[in-house]
């Protein structure tokens, strides 16, 4: 809940859906503005902070157990693909129109990048604009990027898990 923390997460128990009882609160320094649960860790979009991982093995006591940095980037969203276990964050750069979409292998208990995916890199060509958004549906990736002029394309990936970095680009009005 953004209006009673600003920083941070919240775990509710939700075993009496209409009266959800807060269990937990873990303050971070940056807002989040993502997260995915697998298993007992929650992974964060933290902002300027990047990616963090957080144990719920014990939802009364959370704790970070693991952040990848982005110096100068704000990691803005991300997506689980649960047939493989890979994850996808949206990076953005503040200073510039451009980011990319780094990916990280869940299997891997550094959260290593995939052997077969490279990062996507935005901000030239027909990917000039600013990951916002992604999100996995099976073995496509959807990307929601913010060109220069403030217009909004929806890119999408097929078969990004097979290593290919083939796209098509959806202008939105």
């Amino acid at each position: 809940d953004r209006f009673s923390m600003e920083r941070g997460i919240e775990i509710f128990d939700v075993s009496i859906w209409d009266r959800p009882l807060r269990v937990s609160q873990l303050k971070t320094n940056e807002p989040i503005v993502g997260v995915e649960v697998v298993d007992d860790v929650a992974y964060l979009a933290a902002g300027a902070d990047g990616l963090v991982s957080v144990s719920l093995h014990d939802p009364t006591k959370p704790h970070v157990i693991n952040t990848i940095a982005t110096p100068g980037l704000e990691a803005v969203d991300l997506s689980v693909n649960g047939s493989n276990s890979m994850l996808a964050m949206a990076i953005s750069d503040p200073s510039r129109t451009g980011g990319s979409v780094r990916f990280y292998d869940l299997a891997s208990a550094e959260l290593a990048a995939p052997v077969t995916m490279a990062n996507i890199l935005f901000g030239s060509n027909d990917l000039d604009g600013t990951p916002i958004v992604v999100e996995f549906e099976d073995e496509t990736l959807f990307v929601l990027m913010r060109r220069g002029s403030g217009t909004m394309a929806l890119v999408t990936f097929e078969e990004i898990n097979q290593g290919s970095s083939a796209h098509t680009i959806y202008e939105l009005d």
